[in-house]
């Protein structure tokens, strides 16, 4: 078993205003919901495709395996349980940027932790050109986004 749960997420470190600059929609503030939910939709589909968080969030893994990785970049480990007991010992995690977590002693593991903001220049390129293609188009007509710009940051998870 291997389940991931976003417990919340925050735009925190995307510009909306560069975005409408992007779009040239400068002033004009008619939209912005509008556009805080293709921004949404783009962060998404660069999370989605490369398999690893960009923007700051709170997440719960829950795994009966001894080692998983967590995603994205590490910003602090929030809480660790065992068979739903809080526990302080028995486990590591390692590493910061898509950390790995290591158990000594067998159970169902659930581990909540946040992320910081971490989105290199070529997602946020992608993010725009996505945000662009939408606005242009209308949210009913959303084209399939140009993953080449993002391929590098791609993660393959290998679940066995």
């Amino acid at each position: 078993m291997y389940e991931v749960q976003i417990n919340s997420e925050s735009l925190e470190g995307v510009n909306l205003e560069a975005i409408k600059q992007y779009l040239r929609t400068e002033g004009c503030d008619a939209e912005d919901a509008l556009l805080e939910s293709q921004i949404k939709t783009a962060i998404k589909r660069a999370e989605n495709y490369c398999n690893r968080t960009f923007t700051k969030k709170s997440i719960t893994v829950t795994s009966d395996l001894h080692e998983f990785a967590l995603l994205g970049m590490l910003d602090e480990v929030v809480k660790v349980t065992l068979d739903n007991n809080e526990v302080t010992a028995n486990y590591e995690v390692i590493g910061r940027k898509n950390p790995k977590f290591i158990a000594s002693i067998a159970g169902t593991w659930a581990v909540t932790f946040t992320t910081i903001f971490d989105m290199p220049p070529e997602v946020e390129e992608f993010v725009r050109q996505s945000i662009y293609k939408m606005y242009e188009r209308g949210e009913a007509n959303i084209p399939e986004p140009d993953h080449s710009v993002i391929k590098p940051y791609k993660r393959m998870i290998w679940l066995v």
